[in-house]
């Protein structure tokens, strides 16, 4: 019988207004307070805990928009460049995902009862993030 394969992993915990890079494959327990967490072009999944779909927070992801791909499971947004993904809580207020080509805004629509990337519904399947970014500073 073969053994399993164990991927290392890691946990970190954030203070309040917390600015950093992760990456790799490990967990992020944020605070009630706004988070801005960059993520590394690593291989790996990197997964925000609940605590993220409050809103306010910023995900920082290298490449434009166009590079990366998204999905809905459960009640988290996945997205992936192909290596690298990241799992995020989603709430009603939203989070802002930061692309070198401009934010986005990742949450709920209760109204329309669907995630929205900015205004691209995401559904089940990856598909890939179009929807047009705005420019602002975060």
């Amino acid at each position: 019988m073969a053994e399993p394969v164990v991927t290392p992993s890691w946990r970190m915990f954030t203070p309040d207004l917390y600015p950093g890079q992760v990456g790799g494959t490990g967990t992020v327990f944020g605070t009630t307070d706004r988070q801005d967490i960059g993520i590394i072009d690593l291989p790996g999944t990197v997964t925000l805990d609940p605590s993220f779909n409050r809103g306010g927070d910023v995900v920082r992801l290298h490449g434009s928009g166009g590079q990366w791909e998204a999905k809905v499971s459960g009640s988290t947004a996945v997205l992936s460049d192909g290596d690298t993904t990241v799992v995020i809580p989603v709430g009603t207020v939203g989070l802002e995902l930061a692309f070198e080509d401009g934010l986005r805004l990742l949450r709920y629509d209760s109204a329309a009862g669907i995630v929205k990337i900015e205004g691209q519904p995401v559904g089940a399947e990856f598909a890939t993030i179009q929807s047009g970014a705005r420019q602002a500073s975060v």
